[in-house]
């Protein structure tokens, strides 16, 4: 193989945008070919788990069906869960140009204040909207007896819990970006806090691959990976930096 071509795949990889775009079209050819863009059903035969479901206690559900589990769902769901991702960072490269890794570093609207502001009070709702959505369908996959909770149980204790988080998040968010981008604070007071709110959302992203992909997830994605390198660069900010 000459040096021009091997120069060429260099740069090939170097380039977030033309490697996440082909990722992103081979993974798409895996679900076209193997499900058609169909997500499996969670159980092999859900009318025959519905039927089981209502002989027994509504505790006793998961261990009655558990034969019934389709070994395909957590295969295919992990690849959308991926794939989800990949475009995620594609469409993050395109729309801020990115077409080289260390560019990541470069970007120098994560520390403008109009989109700090603007995405610490905004996003939050986006995001909010995107997780009871995800979370309700995710639960949809299962089957319950009849005698079981409704499901505006789950639905109102998401959204208390969602608003309760807000009213910590609000403050804290807000407060702690002030003292980030506004005053001369060293950072060795503050970005143990960054660090804090950097697990939190890990965690959250982590657990979101254990949930039935849907397309909110995109949405999840995007809200994820950039509030985590926001983070990234509020823990590296300087104050000549600011605009």
């Amino acid at each position: 193989m000459s040096i021009q071509v091997m120069s060429r795949i260099k740069d090939f990889y170097k380039n977030p945008i033309k490697l996440f775009g082909l990722v992103a079209i081979l993974l798409s050819l895996v679900l076209l070919f193997g499900c058609q863009f169909h997500f499996p059903d969670f159980f092999t035969n859900r009318e025959l788990a519905d039927q089981i479901a209502q002989t027994v206690a509504p505790r006793e559900v998961s261990e009655a069906v558990k034969h019934l589990l389709n070994p395909q769902y957590n295969i295919y769901n992990w690849i959308f869960q991926i794939w989800g991702w990949v475009i995620t960072l594609l469409i993050f490269s395109a729309c801020f140009r990115v077409n080289e890794f260390k560019k990541f570093k470069e970007l120098t609207v994560l520390n403008r204040k109009l989109f700090v502001y603007l995405w610490i009070n905004i996003s939050y709702l986006i995001w909010s909207f995107a997780y009871v959505s995800g979370y309700m369908i995710n639960l949809e996959k299962y089957v319950y007896n009849g005698a079981a909770d409704s499901m505006g149980i789950p639905l109102f204790g998401m959204i208390g819990m969602l608003t309760f988080i807000g009213i910590i998040y609000y403050p804290f968010m807000n407060l702690l970006s002030l003292v980030t981008f506004n005053t001369k604070i060293k950072r060795i007071f503050y970005n143990f806090l960054w660090a804090f709110a950097f697990l939190f959302w890990v965690i959250l992203a982590l657990d979101s691959f254990s949930w039935k992909f849907t397309y909110f997830h995109l949405i999840l994605d995007l809200y994820y990976f950039i509030s985590l390198i926001f983070i990234i660069y509020a823990m590296g900010f300087t104050k000549n930096k600011a605009n």
